[in-house]
């Protein structure tokens, strides 16, 4: 989202629009409130209604046939000349892709995955067949964003460390985050009820889904115990963006826990005050150096943990390793 905007900024683009499909019912609230802020970066905003549960798991001949008629639609009503997308793989995003006659299409990379070695699994034949069949023949069935056909280029924050299947597409995003956020910090305020809070956490914790650490409790520890090493310092609690509860028990009640729905690059942006974050392998590590590399960022995890080209961007970035904390 807010990579989005940067990008909307820094390339100057003229009746710039945004479509939004959120994760979650927090994400859609969150995005309808912040629809006056990103009214000044994007001349129209259109936010997709978050799908019910059996859309997210079902992949039905009528979803498939749902996102095409969608994505024709909005081509039909934007006719862009350029696209941005963070999820070339998508039904809907490879509809708009194929039907729109643009100049040049950009991948933007969607957080760790353009560093990571996580791949799609392949489809089978049938499946494949039924999409081709309702797009017309145009799906692609792709298994690293930024491969398809449809891609011209790749806009990256750290395009030296990307993969390799990218690396020849590869261009890199300006950091213009602080500015273009800091400039908006009144509004921003109105946005997030608690920002006046958020802007003296001092230690960072970001936390995996609750749906991750069940029978866990060495991690829930280990959260628990960082919070409370740092006593003499105000600390906050991240939940993870798809999180929709507040989890982890037994905290210090000085911690504060900052709900999911809150981007974790707000806080880092608008916070002069954040020293050190913990987390595992989250993309708001990355995030974190982006933005400012004075902040001390670390990962719960083992070097072995990750894939080694993740573990040489950590290096570069000067992410600690501190698994056993």
């Amino acid at each position: 989202m807010l990579i989005a905007i940067n990008i909307a900024h820094r390339q100057n683009i003229d009746n710039a629009k945004l479509i939004f499909r959120p994760l979650s019912r927090n994400h859609e609230d969150f995005l309808l409130k912040s629809e006056e802020v990103f009214s000044d970066y994007f001349d129209n905003i259109y936010i997709e209604s978050v799908p019910n549960q059996e859309h997210l798991i079902t992949r039905s001949k009528r979803k498939i046939a749902e996102a095409n008629t969608t994505s024709a639609a909005y081509v039909n009503k934007i006719n862009p000349a350029y696209v941005y997308t963070f999820k070339d793989q998508d039904h809907f995003i490879q509809g708009i892709l194929c039907k729109a006659d643009t100049k040049r299409n950009y991948y933007v990379e969607d957080g760790l995955v353009a560093y990571d070695s996580f791949t799609f699994s392949k489809e089978n034949t049938v499946k494949k067949a039924i999409k081709r069949v309702l797009f017309g023949g145009h799906y692609e069935d792709i298994q690293v964003y930024g491969t398809s056909k449809w891609i011209d280029y790749c806009l990256l924050t750290h395009p030296t460390h990307c993969r390799s299947e990218i690396r020849d597409k590869a261009k890199s995003i300006p950091n213009q985050l602080p500015n273009v956020i800091n400039s908006k910090a009144e509004k921003w305020n109105n946005v997030i009820d608690t920002l006046d809070v958020l802007r003296d956490i001092n230690v960072l914790v970001l936390v995996r889904h609750s749906e991750s650490v069940k029978d866990k409790p060495r991690y829930l520890d280990t959260i628990k115990r960082i919070c409370s090493s740092h006593k003499n310092y105000r600390v906050g609690l991240k939940y993870h963006p798809r999180e929709n509860r507040k989890y982890v028990r037994g905290i210090d009640n000085g911690t504060i826990e900052i709900i999911s729905s809150i981007p974790t690059e707000i806080i880092f942006v608008l916070s002069d005050s954040i020293m050190t974050v913990y987390g595992e392998r989250s993309t708001a590590l990355k995030s974190a150096k982006w933005i400012d590399r004075s902040i001390e960022v670390n990962s719960l995890l083992k070097r072995t943990d990750i894939c080694q080209n993740l573990a040489r961007l950590f290096d570069d970035l000067g992410i600690n390793f501190v698994s056993e904390v």
